[in-house]
């Protein structure tokens, strides 16, 4: 079974509300600190509690960003793992960017072919639909 693409819009819209929130939280710690007394125990954990908020906000922000640039190549190595294991599909020359239903050229059985995915489960190679490969009794 070939993997589909997940949607980062979810994770991208809970991530940003976190960042919001603790950007807000440093905010609100920072302008408190600053109207109290310098020097005060009050002044000190404000500030503490401002920059540590703005610290794993901006890691909040590098970690979106991490996924969001490797997402799609994660997705491709995925794809080409899982129709190489169950159906012994391999990419003819370098690694493909998967698309869903762009054919590309492939090995199959040792022949050249052009194929087409159209994920979950519909694998074609020269016209022909490629069945999976039979598992083995060990496994």
């Amino acid at each position: 079974m070939i993997p589909q693409s997940v949607s980062l819009v979810p994770l991208a819209v809970i991530v940003i509300l976190a960042v919001g929130a603790l950007a807000y939280a440093a905010f609100k710690a920072g302008s408190g600190a600053a109207r109290s007394e310098p020097g005060s125990r009050a002044r000190l954990v404000g500030f503490s509690i401002a920059g540590v908020a703005l610290v794993i906000a901006l890691g909040g922000i590098a970690m979106l960003v991490n996924i969001m640039l490797g997402h799609e190549a994660t997705y491709d190595a995925v794809v080409w793992s899982s129709l190489s294991e169950h159906y012994g599909i391999v990419p003819a020359g370098e690694a493909y960017v998967f698309t869903p239903g762009a054919p590309f050229e492939a090995v199959l059985d040792g022949e050249n072919a052009t194929c087409t995915v159209l994920p979950p489960d519909s694998v074609h190679c020269d016209g022909e639909a490629v069945l999976p490969l039979t598992s083995t009794a060990g496994r």
